[in-house]
């Protein structure tokens, strides 16, 4: 609060202190003593409600989180662009595939492997491939049984990997070559 309205506050407070103080000394039956105490208690709860919308007012207001930043340039587009979408050898989502299979070695799946193959396959940038990676992660933790041990661009495989596809999507931040089902 500002010094002038704090010593405006103070001054009101003080006021509304000194009549409740008054109020003992209101003697029953007396005229006009009842219809000021009823006054002063309504200032009273007007003065605090104006503090707290004071107050409140001053409270900054947290902001909607951002939308998380694109990791992929423009540059990593036009990369995805040349390999183009589909499921033919040497497509960006066959490259993406492979890359998700070498991944996955005996039981586990190590992310930051499908992230460096992207990149050394590809060329995109490191921050861009991770967003690819990420999808790879959620295939092998929840849809190995129709990707891996199936083909990968089947119906089942892209039913359920399509549901981490929005996320891929916001994480590139840019348009992606989409897969075509085999």
């Amino acid at each position: 609060l500002g010094a002038a309205s704090a010593a405006a506050t103070e001054e009101e407070a003080s006021v509304v202190d000194a009549a409740l103080a008054q109020d003992d000394a209101c003697e029953a039956g007396a005229d006009g003593c009842d219809l000021s105490l009823r006054q002063l208690r309504a200032k009273e709860v007007a003065t605090e409600a104006h503090l707290h919308d004071h107050v409140a007012a001053q409270v900054p207001t947290t902001a909607a989180p951002a939308a998380p930043a694109a990791k992929c340039s423009e540059s990593d587009e036009g990369i995805m662009a040349k390999f183009g979408g589909g499921n033919s050898a040497g497509s960006f989502p066959k490259i993406i595939a492979n890359c998700g299979h070498d991944a996955y070695s005996w039981f586990s799946f190590r992310e930051n492997s499908m992230q460096s193959c992207i990149v050394q396959k590809t060329g995109l940038t490191s921050s861009c491939a991770g967003c690819f990676a990420d999808a790879g992660q959620y295939g092998y933790d929840s849809c190995k049984m129709q990707c891996l041990f199936g083909t990968w661009c089947s119906e089942s495989c892209l039913s359920c990997t399509n549901q981490i596809a929005k996320s891929t999507q916001d994480c590139a931040g840019v348009s992606t070559p989409q897969v075509k089902a085999c």
